[in-house]
């Protein structure tokens, strides 16, 4: 089922760069809950499919240029631990961003039903290994 799950997250990240939603769609559970990370500018959680194409549409509209490039996926149980490297450059200023964060995405029945953002991998692969303890 691990290699499943990475297969069906790949494919939805694919998906969202395609701007693709038939393609992300069948893949996003109805009750699927975004927690963002400690630093995030938004805190709130976001909810269902509504919450999860807010989520992948309002970042990259802060942005004149901008990509997001997962780097590694790592299975733990049902998660899929993703590393990502994301850059950009303001659409306000000459400001540009790299950086580089990580995403736990939990998979039930072929559908992402959690994501959960983290400043970097190791935190996220932190909180995977104390859940499977």
């Amino acid at each position: 089922m691990s290699d499943e799950n990475v297969a069906l997250v790949r494919t939805v990240f694919e998906a969202i760069q395609a701007q693709d939603p038939d393609a992300y769609l069948p893949h996003i559970d109805p009750g699927l809950r975004i927690e963002p990370s400690t630093n995030s500018p938004e805190r709130r959680v976001l909810e269902g499919v509504q919450g999860f194409e807010r989520w992948i549409s309002r970042w990259p509209t802060l942005f004149e240029e901008y990509e997001v490039r997962p780097e590694r996926f790592t299975v733990s149980g049902n998660d899929v631990v993703v590393a990502l490297h994301e850059r950009g450059k303001s659409a306000r200023s000459d400001l540009t961003i790299e950086d580089r964060f990580a995403h736990v995405w939990t998979v039930r029945d072929r559908r992402v039903v959690r994501i959960r953002v983290f400043n970097d991998e190791r935190e996220a692969l932190a909180a995977v290994e104390s859940r499977s303890t």
